[in-house]
């Protein structure tokens, strides 16, 4: 893959796990329908844990940029290594097996 990618496809996943965690397509249908919820259950990244599978370079930039979250972040690879802003690689196969 060619480098000059691998940012903007790390910044695109971080965009789209924070879209996930703060409901925001949710929050936008209810903003332009003029309908305010209350007790909204937004989730907080700190402590989550985001599974990386393929610890590659998209992969190593997505870990990067989540670490300051405060996620707990584990890879998979074919050959486990440790990594960089990694808690955990595991195989190929492995993270099957990992508790949820």
């Amino acid at each position: 893959m060619l480098a000059f990618l691998l940012i903007p496809i790390a910044e695109f996943v971080i965009t789209y796990i924070l879209a996930h965690a703060k409901h925001l397509p949710e929050l936008y249908a209810l903003q332009a329908e003029r309908h305010w919820k209350k007790g909204f259950a937004i989730q907080e990244l700190t402590d989550a844990t985001l599974l990386i599978i393929g610890a590659g370079g998209i992969g190593q930039e997505i870990a990067a940029r989540a670490k300051p979250f405060g996620l707990k972040i584990i890879g998979s690879r074919r050959h486990p290594q440790e990594l960089p802003n990694f808690d955990q690689v595991v195989g190929a196969d492995e993270w099957r097996s990992l508790p949820p």
